[in-house]
């Protein structure tokens, strides 16, 4: 019996300091008032004045729901299921201090693919009226294709819809489904209608391409505060796709087409390339100030005629009004932020190829977002993202074939508005699912001082260092929500664990996704998050 009770004090001794290693010393989290749970396959979330609104959605059914930020607790719930059938959402978009649903709607009948809006009143939690048609278009609209069930597909994503910098103009741009088959005929028909804040039409057009599919690929686009609508685009110069030649000779053109307000009219703008300076990606954007931002990453060059060997740097220039030269402007990421947080064979192989005058390079970083301050400075962040296929072959024959998605280190530069560079950094982390989103990447939280960064990170890497390969968190298996604290004048970097996520206050939270983070005020964010009992519950986190 003696043993025994020793046994029972020695599990209670060990159990108790495991509970206190997984409480952390961070002090400025709250926990509402829990609720019913709401089952949706879509959830989506925005911030109003000192409320959230919540908009769930399951099949045709649409729950709204608003939450108070300073109580935490769920104010109104209102069910809808009056939508039609086959809609598609689009996008929610806040303008001119209006939320707005975008959704889509095939008629088959008179074959034209519509685009309507409702607008939500977070106050009376509803929505207004029915759905207001926005666009009409003869003929099928391009997107991607998901599975409606047995052998039956969907279209989704067919309008890309963009604001102007002070959200007076929206862009509603698509792309018709193409006459011919082969890319190397077919000619993109593109669907350009911009309005104005109160969603009022001020023009709309629908443009050949100069180039065949196969000759271009689509970058990005952007609308200014005069009703322009803008478009980066790479054309390939010779009849193949590949970006370099055998000889490692760039084998594209970067092209920046304007579309006039009005007209619509087209005229297109070659940028002179910098020879070794291999632009891979591009970001169009306005700055505030009537000029549209051209930034993006560019590569040293790649080891076939298909792909660029990793990032080297960013690249920045402006479009201003009623001129007609830029200077391009190149930041290279040096070698001492590439090789942090890298396996030793890594940096040796980066040091290695700047000894020998080459460049070292970060591999698979695509830009992601940016911020543009009121002193005209912008911050430009991006992430190394990639997807590994894995496929198994059972023993009948029969192959299956998965995936895992990766969300990897951080980088955000700034620029200064005379062009100079004022920091550039990387925040290490290791992310993978057995899907995109949910749980991984990052959320970006604005603050009076310091830029947050926001991610789900493993425990591990608490007191990571600049040499240690962090420790990869998987998505779903709890984690550590964790801040990288960025200074917007110096830089400065530091790291905070805020939340386990199996004990806030004494209890275990689940399906957190990053998606589902709100921030109504600075230094500050809310999320929703299932604490099983079929609740669901609100938390808090200030940060400074």
């Amino acid at each position: 019996m003696k043993k025994i009770g020793l046994l029972v004090a020695l599990t209670f001794v060990v159990s108790t300091l495991f509970a206190q290693k997984d409480e952390l010393d961070f002090k400025g989290v709250e926990v509402g008032v829990p609720y019913p749970v709401v089952d949706a396959r879509s959830k989506n979330y925005f911030s109003y004045e000192d409320l959230i609104i919540g908009v769930k959605i399951d099949g045709k059914k649409f729950i709204l729901q608003t939450y108070h930020t300073n109580k935490l607790t769920l104010e109104k719930i209102k069910i809808y299921e009056d939508f039609p059938k086959g809609f598609q959402v689009e996008e929610f978009l806040e303008i001119n201090e209006k939320v707005y649903l975008f959704y889509s709607l095939w008629d088959k009948r008179n074959t034209k693919e519509q685009l309507f809006y409702r607008e939500i009143n977070p106050e009376s939690c509803s929505f207004m009226g029915k759905g207001q048609l926005l666009v009409t278009v003869n003929g099928k609209v391009s997107g991607s294709t998901y599975s409606k069930g047995f052998y039956s597909f969907g279209t989704a994503d067919k309008f890309d819809l963009l604001t102007s910098f002070d959200e007076s103009k929206l862009l509603v741009q698509y792309r018709k489904y193409p006459k011919h088959k082969k890319d190397a005929i077919n000619k993109d028909v593109i669907g350009l209608h911009v309005f104005d804040a109160n969603l009022e039409k001020e023009w709309g057009k629908e443009v050949e391409m100069p180039y065949t599919e196969k000759k271009m690929d689509n970058l990005d686009y952007t609308v200014d505060n005069f009703g322009d609508a803008f478009m980066a685009v790479r054309v390939y110069r010779d009849n193949t796709t590949k970006l370099i030649t055998k000889e490692k000779e760039i084998n594209y053109d970067i092209e920046l087409f304007k579309f006039e307000a009005g007209s619509g009219n087209l005229t297109q703008k070659k940028i002179n390339l910098t020879t070794g300076k291999f632009m891979s990606s591009i970001r169009l954007f306005e700055s505030g100030d009537d000029k549209i931002v051209v930034a993006g990453y560019y590569s040293d060059g790649g080891k076939n005629g298909k792909s660029f060997s990793g990032i080297s740097g960013l690249f920045k220039f402006d479009l201003v009004k009623g001129e007609s030269e830029f200077n391009i402007a190149y930041y290279d990421i040096p070698v001492e932020i590439i090789t942090q947080n890298m396996r030793k064979k890594d940096v040796a192989k980066n040091k290695k190829k700047e000894d020998k005058n080459g460049k070292a390079a970060l591999e698979k970083l695509t830009p992601d977002s940016y911020f543009v301050s009121e002193d005209g400075s912008i911050v430009i962040i991006g992430e190394q993202y990639y997807v590994v296929a894995h496929t198994s072959r059972s023993s009948n024959g029969s192959t299956r074939t998965t995936y895992t998605y990766h969300y990897e280190d951080v980088l955000i530069t700034k620029i200064n508005k005379d062009g100079s560079l004022a920091w550039m950094k990387k925040l290490a982390k290791r992310q993978m699912g057995s899907s995109p989103g949910k749980g991984l990447s990052f959320e970006l939280v604005e603050g009076k001082d310091h830029l947050h960064l926001i991610y789900m990170d493993n425990i591990k890497n608490k007191d990571l260092d600049d040499v240690t390969v962090p420790a990869r968190h998987r998505d779903g298996a709890g984690g550590f929500l964790t801040a990288y604290r960025i200074d917007y004048n110096t830089g400065e970097v530091k790291k905070t664990p805020l939340i386990n996520s199996r004990n806030v206050k004494g209890m275990p939270i689940y399906q957190y996704a990053t998606s589902r983070i709100s921030s109504n005020n600075l230094d500050e964010f809310i999320f929703e998050a299932y604490k099983k009992k079929k609740e669901d519950i609100l938390i808090k986190i200030t940060l400074d």
